[in-house]
């Protein structure tokens, strides 16, 4: 039952943290994706870095890791499609990170031509470096796949939206929450029975 409730929580993105590839600096364009990485790089380019190419000031939330949307020139773009259940709900988690400039993003999970969920992010610049999560947000699923996007839409050569610690999981249903509940009182009357 532990199990059962720990996978329906799983992340069901590869790569949401970015830990792929494990370099110090690694410049991406649209179909030089390496191995393992996960994403499709849609537009323009993006980066992955190591805390160490910040000199410990830009830490990465999770891993040590992170995405910066442009790589050359103007804003870049990634896209990961996932499987899903129609009529199910998911959840979407995500850090953003700020850059000295004002920094801004275009989120959406599609579903062939339907759009589930689309949502802006804009951050004002700032004379340090800091991670912010955003709000976690909620959609149902329409088909057995969806696609999740990220676009910078304000940044410039080497200066746009940090992303890390992408994850999108299954919302557990609230019976499978009564039963998971119901087998850990059952687990722990059990463990005072044996106490006694």
């Amino acid at each position: 039952m532990i199990a059962g409730a720990t996978a329906a929580q799983a992340n069901l993105l590869i790569n949401g943290g970015f830990e792929i590839p494990n370099a110090n600096y690694t410049l991406i364009n649209p179909g030089t994706e390496p191995s393992g990485f996960g994403w499709a790089v849609t537009t323009n380019s993006v980066e992955v870095m190591d805390n160490a190419f910040f000199g410990g000031t830009f830490n990465a939330p999770e891993g040590t890791h992170s995405l910066d949307l442009v790589g050359i020139n103007v804003g870049g773009g990634i896209s990961q499609t996932f499987a899903t259940q129609a009529g199910k709900s998911y959840r979407l988690s995500f850090y953003t990170g700020n850059w000295v400039n004002t920094m801004s993003l275009a989120m959406s999970v599609i579903n062939g031509a339907s759009t589930i969920l689309s949502q802006s992010y804009s951050r004002p610049g700032s004379q340090s470096l800091v991670w912010q999560q955003e709000t976690p947000l909620t959609f149902v699923a329409t088909g057995s796949s969806a696609t999740v996007s990220f676009q910078d839409t304000a940044g410039f050569d080497g200066n746009g939206m940090h992303l890390d610690g992408v994850d999108i999981s299954l919302v557990p249903e609230p019976a499978s929450m009564v039963l998971f509940g119901s087998g850990l009182l059952g687990l722990a009357a059990s463990r005072r029975r044996k106490a006694v």
